[in-house]
This record gives structure tokens, sequence and C-alpha cells, in this order.
């Protein structure tokens, strides 16, 4: 299949958004843009599409809790829907990925964050297969708020990596994986420490074949041989916040086939999205990696040869967990 893919120095569309709750009206013009509308765009409109998709999908989510400036609250407090149309947005078989935690959530194990303004930039776009996106940005939200965990997130300016699939029941693009490098940084007064999400169950033939893919991808970078390709369009987002997009084989090395550990694997179709828990590569591009185990997220394209190819790669550099001694903020809204 065709793709449409750039260098990432010219592709980069390095604007800066700042966008409040009121500030665009609740549509879905870009997520519901049809895969053909997007072939003929050039490298620069398709990030524009992204920078306008992203406005929408945040827009939505920022729906979730109390009004923009308070902090605390309840989900739905403003909109009895908001967590229903946020999580709308995903992909039945998504899977997502945080900073915060050693395992993945899936569409019904996540919960929407109560978000109030947000920043966006750095937005890249690549389509590796038709009706397939990638998108990496970098997204600031202060007075971010995990209401179920009653967690505060950092709010800083960390990356995003995002595959959406375009479902054509729904006529629409889905988030299929995701990856959220916003990392805690105090607590809700009064609420427990060390709340996390409940954990997802797999199908263990996905969970299988993940494994298969792997063992034969970290087999041969050990043999310094790769068989196992990235299809044009891949992407790699790396918690320190580099993007980058490669058509070739990754300049990568490990010494020795690593150790994985939680394994968890979603599939919808030709895509199959992985994460999993294991060290950093012995170097990459000629840069030493921090080699302690943490997450990874990415997902793969079967292309029209069967062959599993890899779209997107998210590396994180910082598993966090909210300490008993954490600071807390006290809530602005009961």
């Amino acid at each position: 299949m065709q793709s449409k893919t750039v260098d990432l120095l010219a592709g980069f569309c390095a604007c800066f958004i700042l966008t409040s709750t009121a500030a665009i009206a609740q549509s879905l013009d870009a997520l519901k843009t049809p895969p053909t509308a997007l072939n003929t765009l050039t490298p620069s409109e398709l990030n524009t599409f992204g920078i306008k998709a992203i406005n929408e999908a945040y827009t939505i989510f920022s729906q979730v809790g109390s009004k923009t400036g308070e902090i605390g609250g309840r989900l739905n407090q403003e909109n009895a829907n908001a967590v229903k149309n946020a999580k709308a947005l995903f992909d039945d078989k998504a899977l997502i990925q945080t900073a915060r935690l050693k395992y993945g959530l899936t569409k019904k194990t996540f919960t929407p964050t109560d978000v109030d303004e947000f920043k966006a930039s750095d937005v890249f776009v690549t389509i590796p297969a038709n009706g397939i996106i990638v998108a990496s940005y970098k997204m600031a939200l202060p007075n971010r708020v995990d209401l179920k965990t009653k967690t505060i997130l950092s709010g800083e300016v960390l990356p995003r990596l995002t595959v959406l699939r375009w479902d054509e029941k729904e006529k629409q693009w889905l988030v299929f994986s995701h990856a959220d490098f916003d990392t805690p940084a105090a607590m809700l007064c009064g609420a427990p420490s060390g709340i996390k999400p409940a954990k997802s169950h797999y199908s263990e033939d996905n969970i299988r074949l993940a494994r298969k893919i792997l063992d034969t991808q970290f087999a041969n970078v050990v043999k310094g041989n790769s068989v196992l390709g990235q299809a044009r369009g891949f992407q790699v987002v790396y918690a320190s916040g580099e993007q980058r997009d490669s058509t070739k084989q990754p300049s990568y090395s490990f010494s020795q086939k690593p150790k994985l550990t939680e394994v968890e694997a979603t599939r919808n179709g030709n895509l199959l999205a992985v994460r999993y828990n294991g060290p950093g590569a012995a170097s990459f591009v000629g840069s030493a990696v921090d080699p302690s185990v943490k997450p990874r997220l990415l997902t793969f394209f079967k292309n029209d040869k069967g062959e599993w190819e890899r779209i997107s790669a998210a590396i994180f550099s910082v598993t966090s967990k909210v300490a008993n001694d954490v600071k807390c903020v006290i809530p602005t809204v009961k």
C-alpha cells in the first residue's frame, strides 16, 4: 500500500496551540475526514490535519471533569456524557500506556482525565498504510487531574504517540494505541496514595503472537541482521522528548536478547498493539540508553505479504509511582 511520509525536520509542524474548552466548537470535522481525502495532502497539510484532529479530541477530553481553573470535583461534573464521549474516540481494541503504570490499559479500564487548557506542539503525522495514521506531538495539560486515582499530573510539555485507524462503520478515525508520557506530580489532599486502575484481560492468542514477533525481532537484532522491518511512516518517541521517523532499520543494538515481562497485546484486523516492560538498548544512534526496565508500547501492521511491520514505538524512560510522602493539593471544588 502507498505511504505518505516525509523527513522529520522538513515535515514538522512547529506550531504552538493554546486551546481552552470554549475556544473550539465540539465538532469532529477532522476525525470524520475519510482516508481518501488525505491521499492528496502535502506533508504540511497532513500536519495541519493532525492539529485539527488533536484539537477536536482534546476539546472533548476537556469536558470530562470540573470547570476550567478548578481542581478536583468528579467525573461528568459539567457534562453527564463527558466520559462516554471521550471513550467513544477509542477503538474497542485500544491499548493505552501511561508513564505511571507498568501495565497497559484498555478501553474498558482506561478513564479519561480532567483537563483544562491544552497546549500542543511539534505535531507530526505519517500514513504507513491506507486507513492508518501515526501522530506524534508534544502536549502540556496544566491542572490535569486523574479523578479516578486522585492523581495530579505534571502538566509539563511531554510527548505523545498515537496510532489511529479508520473505522468504516463509524466513519471516523479511532485511537488504536496511545502512549502518554505525562507523570504524576501530586495527589489531591485527603486521597489515599497509590491508587491504580484495574488490570485488563488480554487474549492469549494475541499475547502469543506478540511474543513470537518480539522474539524474532530481538533475536535478529542481537545477530546484527534485523529481518523484521519498519513500515514507511514509522515513528519512534522517547520520554525525553525525541520524535524520530525512519524507513530504515533502527540504529540500536542489544548485546543479548532482553528479558521481557508483562507482555500484553490487542489486535484489530491487521493492527497489533503490544506493550511490555524491558531494558533499554545498549545504544541508540550512538548514544547510551538507560538500561533499567521501562515500559514500551509498539504497534505493528500486517502488510499485503503477511509480514508484521512496526509502525510506531513509544519508549518510556520514566515509570513514575506516587510515593506515600508526596505533596498534596487542596481541591478547589467538591
